[in-house]
């Protein structure tokens, strides 16, 4: 696995490595290894990466984690603010907005990565999943749910192991990272990240760029250090979870797959 554990270069955004030779140099250490990838989230719900992945790579093997999508939505949207590119307060605001940024054409010009955003519909796993089976075949496709990963991790990694063909006995190690946090304040945030990237009104010009990169990443670390731990709403995600029933049990028939445990279980 390469530094950059999410190169998405098998995206058409505005984001990741858009070279191919650049791409493959991330690998160049692992060249005569058994086995090599990376972890690129956006492959699955971008609707170009599986075809692409198919006509650059011979036969990759493709893992996918699927976790509770409401669960998932919630945390999208907590790593979204904690990260400075959600502008929106409140998660139902988010949800509420996303129909209308989904048909916006200035919307998806105006970010990165335009799926981030569809909270709801990037939790639509049936046909993101069936994609991935149908360019590549079940058997290429291993899918694996998150909830078990936390349950069992060892375990999922062994099975991981075997289906990448490298030991089953290697025992990694396991840490919780990237651990959410709500800012104190989501306007800061975003704000912080926004003009981190942009030219400033002249005062702030005055101050050498590299002294603003420090004040601005400060300020940035203060305001999730005097955030919250993110915490849904028992609403939000019955709501969610009642639009998301049907989809779930689409994913139960294609994986051959009881799922009872996303929509049996609760908050």
């Amino acid at each position: 696995m390469p530094e950059t554990k999410e190169p998405y270069y098998f995206v058409n955004e505005k984001i990741g490595v858009n070279d191919l030779n650049a791409y493959l140099s991330l690998f160049q250490f692992g060249r005569g290894k058994k086995a090599i990838g990376e972890a690129s989230t956006a492959y699955l719900t971008s609707h170009e990466s599986a075809g692409w992945i198919k006509k650059e790579l011979e036969v990759p093997r493709i893992i996918i984690m699927l976790r509770n999508p409401a669960n998932r939505a919630f945390s999208l949207y907590g790593w979204m603010v904690m990260e400075g590119y959600e502008r929106l307060t409140t998660f139902e605001e988010a949800l509420m907005e996303e129909d209308s940024r989904y048909s916006s054409h200035q919307f998806r010009e105006s970010v990165d990565y335009f799926w981030d955003y569809m909270y709801f519909q990037s939790g639509l796993y049936y046909e993101q999943v069936k994609r991935y089976q149908e360019h590549f075949g079940p058997e290429l496709v291993r899918i694996h749910l998150f909830e078990d990963m936390v349950k069992d991790p060892l375990r999922v990694c062994r099975d991981i192991f075997a289906f990448l063909g490298v030991s089953r006995d290697f025992i990694p190690r396991i840490e919780l990272h990237n651990k959410g946090r709500i800012p104190r304040s989501i306007t800061l945030q975003y704000w912080v990240r926004k003009n981190m990237r942009r030219n400033l009104p002249r005062p702030f010009m005055l101050v050498p760029e590299r002294l603003r990169r420090v004040v601005f990443s400060r300020l940035e670390k203060l305001n999730k250090q005097f955030g919250k731990a993110p915490e849904n709403s028992v609403e939000s995600y019955g709501r969610l979870m009642a639009l998301y029933r049907d989809n779930i049990l689409q994913l139960e028939e294609l994986l051959g797959r009881d799922l009872s445990v996303w929509y049996d279980s609760s908050i």
